[in-house]
């Protein structure tokens, strides 16, 4: 009993060793680790706080910012503060920026980011001039792909070269859209343009049509008017008149037909006025 027993403390105590052993190697390398993580972070945050400092000098056009870790001696858990100054301004937080500096600060943060396509909704709204000239060269500048949605035809012109216009049409019932792999102004030029001859071209398929219907209602009313005096005494003369007007009618048919096919008017999206007052 004494022996068996003596065999299984020192199992045990065996077992306790071999756990306290692999606890201390894993709290080895979990600070081997942390301390490396550390290292890489204070290194790469240096890195991106100089990185983000010229960016700001460059889309400021002076002034200074730095990024700064709340606590130094444990930079992996605590927080980073954002600290600005605009030209001629005193340093400040990012949060207390006003707005058209809030959308540099959010240009510079997709210039420091990895991102090859952005979309962006009105982003000439509620801007100064400055920023709006920033926002143009960085929209002209970029070296993948950008889809803005904007009223802004300035700025549209000034930066697209691919235009997808959308439409609502006929009294807002109907939609339609284009693609033109061309600059603003040519787009909007050729687009007048088309309009143009389009509406010329329908302009004239009416007349024609007013003209060819007029001598169409004169040659069907001249048929029927002989039909109705026709006498019951000259069947020839009868069935000569039925086989014009059946003639005249399949006119009309395929008349019809070229009506379907006849040029529209074209259609813009119309504008809505409304006075204050």
């Amino acid at each position: 009993m004494v022996r068996s027993t003596n065999e299984r403390y020192e199992y045990l105590t065996a077992q306790r060793d071999d756990v306290q052993h692999a606890k201390s190697e894993l709290e080895n390398i979990v600070a081997s680790i942390t301390t490396e993580m550390t290292e890489i972070f204070v290194r790469e945050f240096a890195r991106i706080d100089e990185y983000f400092g010229k960016t700001f000098e460059e889309m400021f056009g002076g002034g200074k910012a730095s990024l700064i870790l709340e606590d130094k001696s444990a930079p992996l858990e605590c927080g980073i503060e954002i600290r600005v100054q605009p030209p001629g301004k005193q340093v400040k937080t990012i949060t207390l920026l006003s707005g058209g500096e809030k959308v540099k600060a959010q240009m510079m943060r997709l210039l420091m980011e990895d991102v090859t396509v952005l979309l962006l909704d009105e982003p000439s709204n509620d801007i100064d001039l400055a920023t709006l000239e920033l926002l143009e060269k960085l929209i002209r500048e970029w070296e993948h792909i950008v889809v803005f949605i904007s009223h802004d035809e300035t700025l549209i012109e000034n930066t697209a070269n691919m235009v997808i216009h959308i439409e609502q049409i006929v009294r807002k019932t109907k939609s339609r859209y284009t693609v033109a792999k061309l600059p603003y102004r040519t787009y909007v030029e050729e687009r007048l343009q088309n309009f143009e001859r389009q509406e010329q071209k329908a302009q004239s398929d009416r007349r024609e049509k007013a003209l060819r219907d007029e001598k169409y209602r004169k040659v069907y009313q001249s048929v029927q008017n002989a039909l109705n005096n026709c006498s019951r005494q000259a069947p020839s003369v009868a069935k000569n008149l039925k086989d014009k007007m059946h003639t005249v009618k399949a006119m009309n048919r395929r008349f019809e037909k070229e009506d379907a096919r006849m040029t529209e008017m074209p259609e813009q999206e119309e504008a809505i006025y409304f006075q204050l007052g």
